[in-house]
Order: structure tokens, then C-alpha cells, then sequence
């Protein structure tokens, strides 16, 4: 089961993970994933007894920047103006064609999003699918197989900037797939 050797990995980073069934972003196999989610391998080899999709728990000490590219958003063109100031990251290709740029934070982060257009940020109170996840019988795909890199000032900054809105949409009583949070 290769999602197995991945959420091992990840606990090794000392990073919560836990079991999600595959095809999906939110199908728990845990009664409550705040109270399981685990960094114990013997827990872990427990919890996965096929190959599920692997949640890494986000908040204390991990932050990662959610680069949406789905319904008429397009994060990276949002993040491309602050992506040059930004360490080079353990980086993944998502599959409905957007990015999740991970970060080391000493500070606490909250969740956030359409924090720009097209980009939410998952920190405390948060998860990530990682590789070794399959969403629309596509994987999370590593395209910067790095080390996750410290966030410095420049990232710090882009998470605490009031960003001017634009195309702001005028009230509609309809909410487009995928937009329940905005």
C-alpha cells in the first residue's frame, strides 16, 4: 500500500496524518479526525487497512498555500507577483490542476480563504491530501520533491496582506461548485 509508506513518512516528520477513503477530499474513516489524526506508526499501520488517501494535518508548525485552478479562479496568477520572494518548497501538482506549496511556520496560522483570488491557506484547524491521494481518479502529485522550507518574511507578509478585491461577484442566491466556503 504505497499511501501506508507515505502517511508514515509524514508521522516520521512529525506531521499528523490519518486515513481518508480514496476518490475523495472529506470521506472519513475516523469518528473524529481532530482527536485521531496520529504521528504513532503503529496507529498508523492500524488505521490503513487498504489504500486510502493520506490527510496531513495542518496547523502546529505546517502551513500550506491552497493554489486553486477550478471554476473560473486562477491562484497562480494571484501568487505568481509573490512567488519569486518565496523559498523553494516541498511543492504538489493537485488534481483539478491547482498547487499546494508547503511551509514550516513558527507562528500560528489560521485557516483562510480566497485569502487572494483563487488561493486558500490551510493552517491551524486544517488538512491537506498529500500524495499518495487520489481525487477524481487523479493523484497528488510531488512536482518539487524538496525539503519543506521555513516560511521567511516575504511569506509571512503575502498571508498577513489585505489584498484590493476585484470582480467581486454581486450577491447571487447560487453557489458554484466548490465555492461553499468563499
Amino acid at each position: 500500500m504505497e499511501s501506508l509508506r507515505y502517511a508514515i513518512n509524514y508521522a516520521k516528520l512529525n506531521f499528523k496524518v490519518f486515513p481518508l477513503k480514496v476518490n475523495t477530499k472529506d470521506g472519513q474513516l475516523c469518528k473524529s479526525w481532530k482527536k485521531e489524526a496520529t504521528t504513532n506508526e503503529s496507529i498508523i499501520r492500524s488505521q490503513w487497512k487498504e489504500n486510502y488517501n493520506v490527510a496531513v494535518v495542518t496547523g502546529n508548525g505546517l502551513m500550506v498555500i491552497d493554489v486553486d485552478m477550478k471554476n473560473n479562479k486562477d491562484g497562480l496568477k494571484s501568487l505568481q507577483p509573490f512567488l519569486k520572494y518565496f523559498p523553494k518548497t516541498f511543492s504538489v501538482k493537485t488534481p483539478s490542476g491547482g498547487y499546494h506549496y508547503w511551509y514550516l511556520v513558527n507562528k500560528d496560522i489560521p485557516c483562510k480563504v480566497n485569502l487572494y483570488e483563487g488561493i486558500d491557506i490551510r493552517g491551524d484547524g486544517g488538512y491537506i491530501l498529500s500524495p499518495g491521494s487520489i481525487v477524481d481518479n487523479i493523484e497528488y502529485v510531488a512536482i518539487k520533491d524538496i525539503e519543506i522550507a521555513q516560511a521567511n518574511d516575504a511569506v509571512y507578509e503575502f498571508l498577513n496582506s489585505k489584498p484590493v478585491v476585484t470582480n467581486r461577484k454581486e450577491n447571487t442566491n447560487t453557489i458554484e461548485q466548490g465555492c461553499r466556503n468563499d
